[in-house]
């Protein structure tokens, strides 16, 4: 995670929970654990005041959200268990304006769904639709968050996109290819165009103005420097692959190999950074550790961090809501609960007819 300058921080998850450092150079401070019944599936991420936001659940699989402020970290409960046991929620932060969205999964029933929560809003959380597996999520110049996911309820892979004037999510949009897409990764590109990537029966596909196809592969990421960039894992070769595009997504080049070295193994990397950060756009790096040291594949001065802060005016973060946790956690639950009811009626009388 890099801040606008000053130092870099670190979040992992271990035995002793959800943990951070601090890294100044080359040099990590001790970990500090955050949150010792944290769960691995957490989302952490930094805004253009520096302030850090962090999303997770713990071992009785609340949702809780943390914040930190000047050095200082604030929590507070989002969401209680009512099973009181966790599992993976897939969840992600997104930062419009001062608002921090959270998107996550949540089981209901035998089938799981999405649900996207606004921090600062008294709204409640929103259902979005029945997913099989994981999803993606990205936004735009204008704030529109992307969703992509493969739809239970439509049966297609494709996305949902949060139109942030309208606060309104709309239509679901199928991406035209046929089967089940697993490791959807989406991208918005520095002139507003949407990319979409993934994994259809084990080889990499692309989609922006048509369906590419490419080799085997898992987990593929996009980022943007001067070029786009299509990077993935071949785990069978140990080798990361990667294709550039010059034309924003409409061609590629040959295929190129990154070795990782012979006693290390790549891996992704989630990265955030505030808007000043000129290196790449992404939220997926893959890299390697050498020496103690983490280094990324096609941006090694990502790790370049200024030692001034930057000159900008500050735009104040909306407080949290101080609302009953009991009153807002029922009332979540319910209208939840009653939203997926009518889904769910809904998708029985179609396979009535």
């Amino acid at each position: 995670m890099k801040p606008s300058y000053g130092k870099m921080w670190h979040f992992c998850h271990n035995s002793q929970g959800i943990c951070y450092s601090s890294i100044v150079g080359k040099q990590a401070s001790s970990y500090e654990v955050l949150l010792s019944d944290g769960q691995p599936d957490f989302d952490v991420i930094i805004d253009n005041n520096d302030c850090i936001h962090l999303v997770c659940q713990n071992g009785n699989g609340d949702i809780i959200y943390m914040k930190r402020v000047k050095d200082k970290w604030e929590s507070q409960t989002l969401m209680q268990s009512k099973s009181r046991e966790n599992y993976p929620k897939n969840f992600t932060i997104v930062l419009v304006g001062n608002q921090v969205n959270i998107l996550y999964s949540l089981q209901y029933k035998s089938s799981k769904i999405i649900a996207h929560q606004i921090i600062e809003s008294d709204k409640t959380p929103e259902v979005l639709d029945y997913i099989d597996g994981e999803f993606s999520v990205t936004k735009d110049k204008s704030g529109n968050i992307f969703v992509l996911y493969q739809s239970n309820t439509y049966g297609n892979f494709g996305y949902m996109a949060y139109i942030w004037n309208k606060k309104e999510w709309s239509d679901f949009v199928a991406v035209p290819v046929e089967g089940k897409v697993i490791n959807p990764h989406i991208f918005v590109d520095k002139s507003n165009k949407l990319h979409i990537t993934g994994v259809l029966n084990g080889k990499i596909i692309y989609y922006s103005d048509t369906v590419q196809n490419f080799g085997e592969g898992a987990n593929p990421v996009l980022m943007e420097k001067d070029n786009l960039y299509l990077l993935w894992e071949n785990s069978g070769e140990g080798k990361i692959h990667a294709a550039c595009s010059a034309d924003n997504g409409k061609n590629f080049s040959n295929v190129t190999e990154f070795m990782a070295g012979r006693f290390t193994s790549a891996r992704i990397y989630a990265i955030s950074y505030t808007s000043f950060e000129t290196s790449c756009r992404t939220n997926r790096c893959y890299g390697y550790i050498a020496d103690g040291n983490v280094n990324f594949y096609l941006t090694p001065d990502f790790f370049n961090v200024s030692r001034i802060p930057p000159k900008v005016t500050e735009t104040p973060i909306l407080p949290p809501t101080h609302k009953s946790e009991t009153k807002i956690i029922l009332e979540e639950l319910a209208k939840i609960s009653a939203k997926l009811d009518n889904l769910q009626k809904s998708i029985d009388n179609k396979e009535e007819i």
